[in-house]
């Protein structure tokens, strides 16, 4: 992992509109990242939850994972797209 990179496990609180204040429920959904075996992280990348980055993986600096990436891939971007797979 590079410096200032984010992995985030669960997602932000929600509450009923009602109750005054949005953020004092938070979600029960149980949540996960999931980094395999030598996957490299870029410098300021940002993984969200209920991500799987497969092996081998490279995600490039300042990307922004929000959805499965395949093993042998290399991501870049916000959201992180695959651009190319590594043989």
């Amino acid at each position: 992992m590079a410096p200032r990179c984010t992995i985030v496990d669960s997602s932000h609180p929600i509450g009923s509109p009602t109750d005054g204040n949005r953020a004092r429920v938070l979600s029960a959904d149980p949540s996960f990242v999931h980094l395999e075996r030598r996957v490299f992280l870029g410098a300021n990348v940002v993984v969200l939850a209920n991500v799987r980055i497969g092996a081998n993986s490279v995600i490039g600096a300042n990307s922004v994972v929000t959805r499965d990436i395949p093993p042998n891939s290399i991501a870049v971007g916000a959201p992180a797209r695959v651009i190319r797979t590594i043989e």
